[in-house]
């Protein structure tokens, strides 16, 4: 298990500030929602030599749990969708996200936008398209006065990508996922909104080590998850406290 002191820095608290306390255990319901693709949505069954990821191993599960003894009618919706690009999120977003009316919104893409498949020349999304696609999730989020939480993606696991495209050869595993990586926190710094900066967590373990957090090099496995929770958590309690307003 990795410990978090002295990396959480690199996690940027919400911008505006507002009430610290929980709100009372008769408030409403507090609706999260988690917007991502495969890493979001978590569980996976065991193949060959992977282990399984159960549903009560996800950071979006142990999130709940954990905020359940302040916010005791709090729901973390998972809207993790295997494969998922932020294009594809945009065309889900009003079905799977805004219908709920979430107070925030949990949101972490980039490892399938910046993917170069095999013989092919460029990444499956161009990062302009990516870094629009935010800009339409963040503002109709706001619209609805939810707050966007931007997760940066985790870094990818060493030699990652070696046998998919010559890309990931000439620019390294994580050469390719790094403008993506950048966007997320130029877009943070811009809207004024929670950034978690997961690709910079992970990257500042010791090389290789975060190879034992996933399944594959790409997906976190239980261990995985745990440190995605961890990192998340304060981000996510700053923006509820900031939404709620305890009630007597």
């Amino acid at each position: 298990m990795y410990s978090l002191m002295g990396l959480l820095g690199v996690i940027t608290p919400l911008a505006t500030s507002g009430a610290t306390e929980a709100p009372s255990p008769n408030g409403p319901e507090v609706t999260v929602v988690a917007l991502g693709d495969s890493i979001t949505k978590g569980a996976r069954p065991a193949k060959g030599t992977k282990p399984e990821v159960r549903v009560e191993d996800t950071f979006v599960y142990l999130l709940q749990e954990r905020l359940k003894p302040d916010y005791p009618t709090i729901r973390i919706v998972n809207a993790g969708v295997s494969s998922n690009r932020t294009d594809q999120a945009v065309t889900r977003l009003e079905s799977d996200v805004l219908t709920y009316q979430p107070a925030a919104v949990l949101i972490m893409f980039g490892t399938n936008d910046s993917c170069w498949d095999k013989d092919k020349p460029g990444p499956r999304l161009p990062v302009d398209d990516y870094e629009a696609n935010l800009r339409t999730i963040i503002e109709r989020i706001e619209e609805q006065g939810g707050i966007p939480v931007i997760m940066t993606p985790t870094k990818l696991g060493t030699k990652w990508g070696y046998a998919r495209n010559r890309a990931y050869i000439e620019q390294g595993a994580n050469g390719p996922i790094t403008p993506y990586v950048e966007v997320c926190r130029e877009l943070a710094e811009e809207y004024q909104v929670p950034l978690v900066g997961n690709f910079a967590i992970w990257q500042a373990m010791p090389e290789g080590s975060t190879d034992k957090l996933t399944t594959d090099l790409t997906h976190p496995n239980a261990d995985g998850h745990q440190v995605l929770a961890d990192s998340i958590e304060p981000v996510l309690r700053k923006a509820l406290s900031s939404k709620s307003s305890p009630t007597e």
